[in-house]
């Protein structure tokens, strides 16, 4: 049996851890509901079944902005450079912009939505939404290849010459700097 003076203090412990129980509790379902505000404001953009998400109320710290473009459409490819940052967008719209000032240094239109965009040694090129690519680097865009049974090109890049492209339904293709077909095959994967 406790003395009056050492129950009481054990009562008062108790006490104290119990509502220190309850507070963590508090908290813990201040945060679940916290996480399903910002689960509730997560946005989700997607084309055909290619989906991305992004938090709008992420705790990262935040890049600080240097210029803002309006595309007008969703825009989607984008390539950054030393000195340029390039972006295309789904009517068509290609636009290469000053790094530094945001001014626009050239701008093409294509006839597809552009899903990516790479450079490399002075060139650039564009994968569009029928499976085309397009030479950028002079002031008129070229077809460089239609690729046969390609959907949305969602992936390029360039290497000696050569361009590397994949597709949305899965097809993985090189094609050299003539723009023939080297090597094709179908993958596994799909994003649509």
């Amino acid at each position: 049996k406790l003395s009056k003076g050492a129950d009481k203090y054990l009562k008062d412990k108790l006490e104290g851890w119990a509502e220190s129980q309850n507070v963590v509790e508090e908290e813990e379902k201040e945060e679940d509901d916290d996480q399903k505000e910002v689960d509730a404001k997560v946005e989700t953009a997607g084309v055909g079944g290619w989906q991305s998400s992004f938090n709008l109320l992420s705790s990262e710290p935040k890049a600080e902005t240097e210029f803002e473009f309006d595309m007008g459409a969703k825009a989607f490819g984008l390539f950054v450079d030393e000195k340029f940052c390039y972006a295309g967008d789904e009517s068509g719209l290609v636009v290469k912009l000053d790094k530094d000032t945001g001014n626009v240094e050239t701008q093409y239109r294509l006839p597809q939505g552009v899903k990516c965009l790479v450079a490399d040694e002075g060139c650039l090129f564009a994968g569009c939404n029928n499976g085309s690519l397009y030479d950028l680097t002079n002031i008129r865009p070229r077809l460089v290849a239609e690729l046969e049974d390609f959907s949305q090109v969602l992936w390029i890049d360039m290497h000696g010459g050569n361009t590397a492209a994949s597709d949305a339904s899965g097809n993985v293709a090189l094609i050299n700097c003539e723009g023939e077909t080297i090597w094709k095959k179908k993958s596994k994967g799909h994003t649509i």
